[in-house]
């Protein structure tokens, strides 16, 4: 469950489709080929989501693919709810699902729904060191320097954290890049160089 059984994938790839459109304004595609995918992405996630105990609306359960964290007991984990990735993602696919909507003036009645939900989604805590927090409480990871950076999602390859809209999770999101380090795997680092530059820091990039 660290890794297989996860469920954000087709949320992270209904971004894609609204990427094409967003380079090609082919209104055509977004009306006839993308949209109802990412309605269908929307939905499903609508449908995960549950409320915490504030009311506030949670994945559960969750993971942040292949990281593990440990409780204040010593306790190491990888499965919780309200993992920061799972919900990077649903942002994500929401706030572009209700874009496409808009632009296609269509769904209103859904649309409605998405807003609202979008509106009580936990939000993003910023941890103790400075970072931006990994996983529902502010744990420890088992790996501080692991390779995944999942719940860095929303700053790339999503949109809904920059340093100009949101400062202070862009901060936060360089402190979690700061601990994390550069030593890692390709592909990691592929992220990483990415991440850095939407940080508008193209030296370490």
């Amino acid at each position: 469950p660290s890794w297989a059984n996860w469920n954000m994938g087709g949320a992270w790839l209904s971004t894609h489709l609204w990427e094409h459109f967003v380079y090609t304004q082919d209104k055509a595609f977004l009306k006839n080929e993308a949209y109802d995918l990412m309605k269908g992405a929307a939905l499903f996630c609508l449908e995960w989501l549950v409320e915490d105990k504030n009311g506030n609306l949670i994945t559960s359960p969750a993971t942040s693919p292949e990281n593990r964290y440990i409780t204040p007991d010593g306790y190491q984990g990888a499965t919780m709810y309200g993992g920061s990735a799972d919900l990077s993602m649903i942002r994500e696919c929401f706030e572009q699902t209700i874009k496409a909507s808009r632009i296609l003036d269509t769904d209103v009645d859904f649309r409605t729904k998405l807003e609202t939900a979008l509106s009580r989604l936990y939000p993003y805590q910023i941890g103790k060191k400075g970072n931006l927090q990994e996983w529902y409480y502010d744990w420890e990871d088992v790996e501080p320097t692991h390779r995944h950076q999942s719940h860095l999602f929303g700053l790339y390859p999503g949109h809904h954290i920059t340093p100009h809209k949101t400062p202070a999770l862009a901060q936060a999101c360089r402190k979690t890049l700061e601990i994390k380090g550069d030593e890692t795997t390709g592909w990691s680092k592929g992220w990483r160089i990415n991440l850095w530059a939407r940080l508008w820091d193209g030296n370490h990039a």
